[in-house]
């Protein structure tokens, strides 16, 4: 993140991981929260909308560029695995705490585009990936949601999500309500 940019703030957010066999398809951010790293696609939800609605636009917003291309999932198709809270501070000292609501989906129809969100999109093994290149916490809850597992968790970071500043914390479930 360049320093001249305020830190996003999000409330309730979604964040789509898609899934074919042995692989994920992960993409990198070009700006926000997790800019320079590897991500699924998502993003904050409208007060106006559900949680799997938002997934459905932050999905297809983050793959297309205008009206070329884009990667589109039905809601029935998405499977809510997780939320995890992500507490954060700011570097003026202001503490937030992000809600994501976490999805994954097998079946989904289009090509992704590179744009101002993302880019240089590809397929990664689920049993190897370049945790280097993601968020800090990303090692500790990624490879539970990619194996289907159900639970809350959550995560503390510093400014700018660069370093955690507690362990992550998993709670397993049985299920998980798409209430937000």
């Amino acid at each position: 993140m360049k320093p001249q940019e305020k830190e996003k703030i999000l409330g309730d957010a979604v964040l789509v991981f898609l899934v074919s066999g042995r692989y994920v398809f992960l993409a990198f951010k070009n700006k926000g929260i997790g800019a320079g790293k590897l991500n699924g696609f998502g993003g904050g939800i409208e007060k106006w909308e559900t949680a799997k609605k938002a997934a459905v636009r932050e999905l297809l917003e983050e793959t297309s560029s205008g009206e070329i291309g884009g990667i589109f999932v039905e809601e029935k198709d998405l499977e809510k695995c997780a939320v995890m809270f992500f507490r954060n501070k700011t570097e003026e000292g202001v503490s937030f705490v992000c809600k994501v609501h976490i999805y994954i989906a097998k079946k989904w129809t289009g090509e992704f585009v590179a744009n101002d969100e993302m880019s240089n999109a590809s397929f990664y093994l689920i049993d190897n990936l370049p945790f280097s290149q993601m968020m800090p916490a990303d090692r500790y809850w990624i490879p539970q949601v990619l194996r289907g597992q159900k639970f809350f968790g959550t995560a503390t970071y510093g400014p700018h999500q660069e370093c955690l500043l507690k362990e992550v914390e998993l709670h397993k479930v049985g299920m998980i309500s798409d209430l937000r």
